[in-house]
This record gives structure tokens, sequence and C-alpha cells, in this order.
């Protein structure tokens, strides 16, 4: 699911449109949407390195869901490097739509620095993050 379809985006603070991905920046999380057969690479974390980071202040704890709704090409050496440049990232979360997916989710879990929580639904990985009493899959249509 698109976040722009979501229950969630109405509470989007801010997007950001980059050439490789979209940002949805809420409170105490960030949600990347890769577009369609881009690289992740050092050149595109940069571009969401400088927005997260004009987000969220150096210290502000956050969470970040990694949307998968289309196929792209990712270097897990360049994720490792990533995730240890935000100590405030509490955790990672993977919305993962296809099952070869997830065995690059595994791939990707042995270079990274935190535990990558995988999730079938984007509505799953929100309420991860909630508290139980204002978990939004009550509002699944």
């Amino acid at each position: 699911m698109r976040v722009e379809r979501s229950v969630i985006y109405k509470f989007c603070k801010k997007e950001v449109n980059l050439e490789c991905t979209d940002l949805f920046f809420f409170d105490d999380f960030v949600i990347s949407q890769m577009h369609e057969a881009s690289v992740y690479d050092r050149d595109a974390a940069y571009s969401i390195i400088f927005a997260i980071s004009n987000f969220y202040p150096e210290d502000k704890p956050f969470h970040y869901i990694s949307n998968r709704i289309h196929d792209y090409s990712i270097n897990p050496v360049d994720l490792k490097w990533f995730l240890e440049l935000f100590p405030a990232m509490q955790s990672y979360h993977v919305v993962f739509y296809e099952s070869p997916s997830k065995s690059h989710l595994e791939l990707e879990s042995l270079f990274a620095p935190i535990p990558i929580v995988a999730h079938e639904q984007l509505i799953q990985a929100l309420d991860a993050l909630l508290l139980p009493q204002h978990r939004i899959s009550k509002y699944k249509r």
C-alpha cells in the first residue's frame, strides 16, 4: 500500500520527493518509498540523510520505515553505513510485498547494525510503532 493511499497520510507533517525516493515525515517516524528500479547507494543515501537531518534534530529519536512497493537495488554495505549515521534511529522497519524481497531482507540483516523488523503490510509496521490504544489497524478498511 502506498503511503498516500493509507489512513496515516493525513498525519504527514512533511513530504519530500527526491530523485530516488519519496519521504513522508511524521512526528516520530519517517516512511521511505523508493522509486521503481532506482539504486540505493551512497549517492542516493546522501539526499535521504540531508532530508532526515533537516526534519529531525540530531538527538531526536525516530523510527524508519522502508515501504518497498517497488523493486529497486540496494547495497547492504551502504545500508549499514546509512544506519550507523543515525544513532537516534530507534528502529528500522521494512514492509515487503513479494517473497524475493524477503530473501534480500535476510541478506541486509546480516550487515545492519540494528535489528530490521519485517512486515507484510504497511499497517503492521505502523502498529508496531504505536501504543496499543493508538494502533491504526482498527481503521483498516
